[in-house]
């Protein structure tokens, strides 16, 4: 079985990669992680059900609700992991950077 990847999954995947900052930009800083999750929850569902309307649209099918669960999925994963990735950047300090290269000689 051929698949086929068009431009419309490529800008979808793309947007993946947008909505934490969309997310950071929308939410307020004293809101708690839950409800930050949920709102990017929230972006990724709508993103999902957009590719698979046009989708559909474009190919002249009816609304298929698996397609947008899968779609959402993979949005919601990939916008997680860029959250983590992205705006969340490793903390270290000197004295810990320390600790490590200290504990691994010995």
């Amino acid at each position: 079985m051929a698949t086929s990847v068009s431009p419309i999954d490529i800008v979808t995947f793309v947007v993946a990669f947008i909505l934490p900052l969309v997310n950071a930009f929308l939410t307020k800083p004293p809101w708690s992680p839950a409800l930050k999750g949920l709102w990017l929850a929230g972006l990724s569902v709508a993103t999902a059900v957009a590719n698979e309307i046009v989708t559909d649209l474009a190919s002249h099918l009816s609304f298929n609700p698996g397609r947008a669960l899968f779609a959402f999925g993979a949005v919601f994963v990939v916008a997680v992991a860029s959250h983590h990735g992205i705006l969340n950047q490793p903390r270290a300090n000197k004295k810990s950077i320390i600790e490590t290269v200290e504990a691994r000689r010995s």
